[in-house]
């Protein structure tokens, strides 16, 4: 559903790979942001705003990635929106 997603947002194939890709690694990326949440409130954090500054973080290191890598913005915005969205 979400490569479906990636390529009618984006009008083609790029969108489509780049979306569900994110969306396929959402488990792996949940398991670091659960290790990075864990640690922030370790050291005196609050649980929602160590939530809220790893999503910022995430969704800023996936633009990044993907501007690095010549990617389309179209692409990119898709596969965030989808990540943000549905994690």
């Amino acid at each position: 559903m979400h490569t479906a997603l990636g390529a009618i947002a984006t009008g083609g194939l790029e969108g489509a790979l780049v979306t569900g890709g994110i969306a396929g690694a959402a488990p792996q990326l949940n398991d670091v942001q659960r290790v990075i949440v864990q640690s922030l409130t370790n050291k005196g954090m609050k649980q929602e705003n160590a939530e809220a500054v790893i999503n910022s973080v995430t969704s800023l290191a996936l633009i990044s990635i993907g501007l690095g890598s010549g990617l389309s913005t179209a692409s990119i915005g898709s596969a965030v929106n989808v990540d943000s969205n549905n994690r």
